[in-house]
């Protein structure tokens, strides 16, 4: 069996890059939202199955996409990326992570 440390120096990466790749630490945020009011008569802008799988159709000239997406650039200017999300009863459950400033 090969090392990780063993594999990153075959790769042709440096001493510091490897020590990084190995200690990096992160830092986990969970959020809830409580998505806007569907302007929708008929659909759902956001709609999941049991699975978890997330479909956006029928936005209503864009009105929830507009939302998500203002939404996770504001997060993601923040340093967070989204790792996960679900749905359930039109709100999301957010899992973010960022690297530890530590």
């Amino acid at each position: 069996m090969i090392s990780l440390g063993r594999l990153l120096a075959v790769a042709g990466l440096s001493s510091t890059k490897r020590e990084e790749i190995r200690m990096t630490q992160w830092t986990y945020h969970i959020t809830t939202h409580q998505l806007p009011p569907s302007q929708c008569k008929s659909k759902e802008v956001i709609e999941c199955d049991q699975s978890g799988g997330c479909f956006v159709h029928d936005v209503c000239q864009g009105e929830g996409a507009e939302w998500l997406a203002s939404f996770l650039q504001e997060k993601g200017k923040e340093g967070w990326e989204l790792v996960q999300t679900e749905y359930h009863h039109r709100e999301l459950l957010c899992i973010w992570k960022r690297k530890s400033e530590d």
